[in-house]
């Protein structure tokens, strides 16, 4: 048994991803969906923009949703996820569908103590574990990485799935296992992870209980310009260390490559450079990449979501899915090559275009 076509309805959700990828077989139809999230300023602005996706969603999905892969954390990709106990939440109609298989990247251990230590300083949280978690308890839920078996294919049948990436994660990896990381890199996490783990063993107590905490105001004329500089210091160090938190997500997405019938359809989610540096090592994944046909366009159509040696083995005839809010934004592939774009389309009027694949 073969898909009969393949629908890919690609959502305007503003910046972010979502697509459900519908394969109709001759009785019946089966529903994946790859990502749900959007970036708003304030999470209602989020569910509100969410909350007609997910009906539309739910309308398609009639024999409930079959799959889905949450590509990584950000919560532009998985956002929509969340769900909540007194109020109406995108993630409840989700769960409602009962998804049989969730497919979700390892989240390295480096970026867990990114995050804790980012929300340690600032009191936010960069990306959306909660919604990651919700989704887990849907279904069966998989730790994805690169040459895994997924069960897509009994799911789906007639359709081949290879998952191109994340790398697997070691056991105990350290800082140095991740070579994306730079020796000054490396000392900035060094000095915060030891910062943070100070903080969890001092119970809220401050880091120095006996050192003097001198407000730049009260401090010697003389001090003044090098207390400044101190804390305009921690804030650049902030800054690097967002940075560093939101590449290493990054780098964690599941890059998906989809075989039905005569087509290859890439799903990479927000893979960066260093992660395709790994993916094309690989000549059998070199191979799968130069038959693709349909290119879901890595981190919202940015340079480093793909690089030159990726865009080398596309054909010219790929056709580019972009999903992006920057309208300066243009088609990695070039400004002739074939792309549907949700950034043509108006918020609640036209919530999606269909791509039809026979």
């Amino acid at each position: 048994m073969k898909p009969d076509e393949v629908v890919i309805r690609m959502y305007n959700v503003g910046h972010g991803d979502c697509f459900l990828l519908s394969f109709r077989y001759r009785r019946e139809s089966r529903h994946l969906l790859i990502d749900f999230g959007t970036l708003q300023p304030n999470r209602r602005e989020e569910r509100c923009r969410l909350m007609p996706v997910a009906a539309d969603i739910a309308s398609r999905c009639t024999g409930g949703l079959h799959a889905v892969v949450a590509t990584h954390a950000h919560r532009d990709h998985i956002g929509g996820f969340e769900k909540l106990h007194r109020q109406k939440a995108p993630g409840n109609i989700i769960a409602k569908l009962h998804p049989q298989l969730i497919l979700h990247p390892a989240i390295p251990p480096v970026v867990h103590h990114l995050d804790a230590i980012y929300s340690v300083l600032t009191g936010t949280q960069y990306s959306n574990h909660r919604a990651l978690e919700n989704l887990r308890q849907c279904g069966k839920s998989v730790n994805t990485y690169t040459g895994q078996k997924t069960g897509l294919g009994r799911l789906f049948p007639g359709v081949r799935f290879h998952i191109l990436g994340p790398r697997p994660q070691t056991v105990n990896p350290s800082f140095q296992d991740h070579s994306i990381l730079d020796a000054d890199t490396h000392r900035l996490l060094s000095f915060w992870t030891t910062q943070h783990q100070a903080l969890l063993t001092s119970r809220n107590r401050p880091l120095f209980p006996h050192a003097e905490q001198v407000s730049p105001r009260l401090a010697p004329a003389s001090t003044r310009w090098f207390i400044e500089r101190l804390n305009h210091l921690r804030n650049d160090q902030l800054l690097q260390l967002a940075e560093v938190i939101h590449t290493e997500i990054n780098n964690s997405s599941i890059i998906l490559m989809i075989e039905t019938g005569r087509h290859q359809l890439l799903f990479p989610g927000d893979a960066e450079k260093s992660a395709w540096s790994f993916v094309l090592k690989n000549p059998a994944h070199r191979n799968l990449l130069s038959a693709t046909t349909v290119y879901k366009a890595s981190h919202h159509g940015s340079l480093n979501g793909t690089p030159d040696a990726l865009k080398q083995l596309f054909s010219p005839s790929v056709i580019t899915l972009l999903s992006a809010r920057d309208k300066k934004t243009e088609n990695p592939l070039g400004e002739d090559a074939p792309a549907l774009d949700t950034r043509l389309l108006k918020h609640g009027h036209d919530p999606a275009m269909d791509l039809i694949l026979e």
